[in-house]
């Protein structure tokens, strides 16, 4: 979904049409008008799975489409095109390796092997939000003798990131008034660290308290953070906001003073892209994250680096990010939004499918 609505309004302004087929519910309505109002919605119902995958197949054969963009491995996207005046490039994009993923069973684990090796028999390219995905799959195709193309494709900002209600800023600027806010964005997962960095605001809390740590986004284990917070005692440290609306990121992320963003020495991590990485950047603040996977490739000397899993370590960075005075970035931040990836895009496909001449993609 992130690559659709964030690839649309570039490869418009390019001279595409893009259509997104996409479930018809509210939000994605008003993400849409959010992200992408020039694009054209195939909107679909919720089905079963093989219903699921003929509706959307149909839908996107009826704009007679040169590229299918799938946004994500699963059965209900799995739409082959066989009909229509001809056959579109189909590409699977690959953002996680969901084989590796631990907290999935024996059986679960198995079952999303076999759609990732099947996956690689039945579209035509493949893109990959890291370079281990990209890598890996590279090294599979040519052990199942298919010629088809990988293309490695992180993920990027949007230009709304740089929209800021001053009035909320302002609102945010006062309730948080005397505090340096560090900010974690993201799902509320044990193996996505948000233990680990209550833990870590529990040690930093111990010797300043000149700070508050925001906790963003949604997951099972909210709650439980919600009451480790009460419970170790850092009201005024520590808050979990749970979800905030996507219009007002952006302020929020304006109000930071650094962002915070665990990874693990572990498949999953190596092999998924983390997008909240790309959604900080515009804003020149500091992360604190671990020499993992694109978060190495993209901040290099910018990071705030600790080893994976050292909380001991991770407080002394969110420290180290708190003591600073006028930091800025060495690295270009504008190298990495969507405007920059459509043209990278754009350009792998016409050197690697010459032939195609019309300007229709679909994303589904």
């Amino acid at each position: 979904m992130k690559r659709a609505t964030g690839m649309a309004e570039p490869l418009i302004a390019r001279g595409h049409r893009v259509y997104i087929v996409i479930e018809d519910t509210a939000d994605n309505r008003a993400r849409l008008l959010l992200e992408c109002p020039n694009a054209i919605p195939l909107f679909c119902e919720r089905l079963d799975r093989r219903a699921d995958r003929i509706q959307r197949r149909d839908l996107a054969s009826s704009v007679d489409p040169d590229v299918v963009w799938i946004c994500g491995l699963g059965i209900r996207n799995w739409v082959k095109f066989r009909h229509g005046r001809h056959r579109p490039i189909c590409m699977m994009d690959h953002v996680e390796l969901f084989s590796g993923i631990k907290r999935q069973g024996g059986l679960r684990a198995l079952w999303d092997a076999a759609v990732e090796w099947g996956a690689l028999l039945s579209f035509d390219a493949h893109i990959c939000a890291s370079r281990y995905l990209d890598k890996l799959f590279a090294r599979r195709l040519d052990l199942l003798l298919q010629k088809k193309p990988t293309f490695y494709f992180p993920y990027a900002y949007g230009e709304q990131m740089g929209t800021v209600d001053s009035g909320l800023l302002s609102q945010l600027s006062q309730r948080y008034s005397g505090k340096k806010v560090l900010l974690y964005m993201g799902s509320f997962y044990e193996n996505y660290g948000c233990f680990d960095m209550l833990d870590a605001v529990r040690q930093l809390a111990l010797i300043r308290d000149d700070f508050i740590f925001l906790m963003m986004g949604g997951g099972p284990l909210k709650t439980e953070c919600q009451g480790l917070v009460e419970q170790i005692d850092l009201k005024g440290r520590a808050e979990v906001l749970g979800y905030i609306p996507e219009e007002e990121l952006s302020t929020w992320f304006s109000l930071a003073n650094g962002f915070i963003c665990p990874l693990r020495d572990t498949v999953q991590d190596w092999a998924r892209c983390p997008s909240k990485l790309y959604m900080y950047l515009p804003f020149g603040k500091p992360i604190v994250t671990s020499p993992i996977g694109e978060a190495k490739d993209l901040l290099k000397e910018d990071g705030f680096f600790y080893p994976p899993g050292d909380i001991d370590q991770l407080s002394q960075a969110m420290g180290k990010v708190l003591d600073l005075e006028n930091w800025e970035p060495r690295s270009d931040a504008s190298l990495h939004n969507w405007n920059q990836r459509a043209d990278e895009w754009l350009t792998w496909v016409e050197t690697t499918y010459p032939h195609l001449k019309r300007s229709v993609c679909v994303q589904t």
